[in-house]
């Protein structure tokens, strides 16, 4: 990385269409972003996605941990075959991978 001192850039110092990203995630931030895209066309995910898939995981980690399914459907506010569902994701995912490992033995 290089050791420049992002203290001295303004919001102007960006192009106008970019300065709202300037804004939303700092200089520094928007720097490293040009550094690692810049010129590029990069896609954006609405944070609907990345919501769902956080929202998703946490169920997974939840269930993991000991909640029930009833529990989780309360937390999160979903029907008992959407939970079921993510958790019975989580679980295949998991018996694929100790397959996986007692093949490789």
């Amino acid at each position: 990385m290089d050791n420049y001192d992002y203290s001295l850039l303004t919001i102007e110092d960006f192009p106008e269409g970019f300065r709202d990203v300037v804004a939303a995630i700092g200089m520094e931030a928007a720097y490293k972003l040009c550094t690692a895209a810049g010129g590029n066309y990069v896609y954006v995910p609405k944070t609907d996605s990345i919501q769902k898939r956080l929202r998703d995981l946490s169920i997974k980690n939840d269930y993991k941990n000991g909640m029930s399914i009833e529990q989780l459907c309360k937390k999160y506010n979903l029907s008992f075959n959407q939970v079921r569902a993510i958790c019975s994701m989580a679980y295949m995912r998991q018996l694929s991978i100790n397959e996986y490992l007692d093949e490789s033995k």
